[in-house]
């Protein structure tokens, strides 16, 4: 499946969209949710889900959130001499850090094995440039939380009538049905010799695939049969999007994220936080908290650009009231704590809106849409049980 982007003349360009929170690789939805909209491209496509992450969940890409390398491009670009790092967990040691048992979503034990091996998937190839223990443990804890976000949202597919394996035999069935006469029968034929049925072949199929393409077959099903066809577009929103376009933001962020969602953790995340605003109204500088404190691990937290209506709500709300030079204080999105700098600001002259970029734009928002009520799916099963982070 391809990626989700449409080139809308400046409008909102594909960016990361809401990824770009989570800062590393992730934004709930970031590795989450791969979904095809209509006929158009896909919504988060799952790897990376990740990448083009800039650390702030903007609003576009998904939970589902994937795993993309944020830290990748800039490395590359850099001109610098990247340190090349296998993602196997032997060898050169980087992932030592890590417990045989790395965390717990809602009561059931994530090992060691099963997040590397989620992460392999979703890092290939990995180049990191000057990442310390602190940035390979920010970054394992982001793989985590994509890692636990898919596992939950599987489980809501599963429970609204999407199971992993039925969407397997589905999936096989539509393969059949668009088959030519000759597949068809040939197939059959390899039934027959097995002897098996159909249901049976699937079951043996869906058991050698790992566990996380088959969560990933259920939320995409789930998602483009059930959710992304009840979501629908005005006229006015596609021009209350077009005319928030015009207004544009260049933000700096210094992030804190909580090590599972249980009080404590949400706690202790929140000091921190109010730990490093009273260190910057002391008169430290932004920038060298956010390159050695911050779990964002963009250079000096720095989140580009991006235009109203583009970030979740909560970021929105905060950015787009500051002045120039300003830094806000601590408030928290569903990714963690955040104190911003608004860098610049400015209006830009868009493109005049005729049919075609009306398309484009109703696409978009049909993505975003999709993505904020499964990012609200998301939360309200979060409240209802417990994520730990043991590293």
């Amino acid at each position: 499946m391809g990626s989700y982007s449409n080139g809308m003349n400046g409008i909102s360009q594909s960016r990361g969209f809401k990824s770009r929170f989570a800062c590393g690789s992730v934004g709930l939805i970031n590795a989450v949710v791969r979904v095809r909209v209509g006929s158009g491209g896909v919504l988060a496509p799952r790897v990376l889900w990740i990448v083009t992450e800039r650390c702030v969940f903007m609003r576009c890409r998904v939970l589902f959130l994937c795993l993309c390398l944020p830290f990748a491009a800039s490395v590359v670009l850099s001109g610098n001499a990247p340190v090349v790092v296998s993602t196997d967990g032997e060898g050169d040691g980087v992932w030592s850090f890590l417990p045989d048992i790395v965390g717990e979503i809602d009561g059931k034990k994530v090992s060691r094995v099963d997040l590397l091996e989620f992460l392999r998937k979703r890092t290939n190839p990995v180049v990191f440039r000057g990442f310390d223990a602190r940035d390979f443990k920010s970054y394992a804890r982001e793989v985590f939380e994509q890692y636990s976000n898919q596992v939950i949202m599987a489980e809501l597919a599963s429970e609204d009538g999407y199971p992993a394996l039925e969407m397997v035999f589905r999936e096989t069935k539509r393969w059949l049905d668009g088959a030519s006469q000759g597949e068809r029968e040939s197939f059959e034929r390899y039934l027959k010799k097995e002897g098996v049925t159909l249901k049976a072949y699937c079951a043996k199929n869906a058991a050698a695939r790992d566990a996380d393409d088959l969560r990933q077959i259920a939320i995409d099903a789930w998602t483009r049969e059930k959710i992304a066809p009840g979501v629908k577009i005005s006229e006015e929103d596609v021009k209350i999007f077009y005319d928030n376009s015009a207004e544009v933001v260049k933000v700096s962020q210094i992030l804190v994220k909580p090590a599972g969602n249980t009080k404590a953790a949400l706690d202790s995340a929140r000091k921190r936080a109010e730990g490093l605003l009273a260190r910057l109204k002391a008169g430290e500088e932004f920038n060298k908290l956010a390159s050695t404190e911050s779990d964002c691990t963009r250079p000096n937290g720095d989140l580009g650009t991006f235009a109203r209506g583009e970030m979740v709500e909560e970021f929105d709300d905060v950015a787009f009231k500051m002045k120039k030079g300003e830094v806000s204080g601590v408030f928290q999105t569903m990714f963690g704590y955040h104190i911003i700098r608004l860098d610049a600001a400015w209006k830009r002259e868009l493109p005049p809106l005729d049919a075609a970029l009306k398309a484009r734009i109703r696409e978009r928002l049909k993505a975003m849409r999709t993505q904020d009520f499964l990012i609200g799916k998301l939360r309200d099963a979060k409240k209802k049980l417990q994520v730990k982070v043991f590293f």
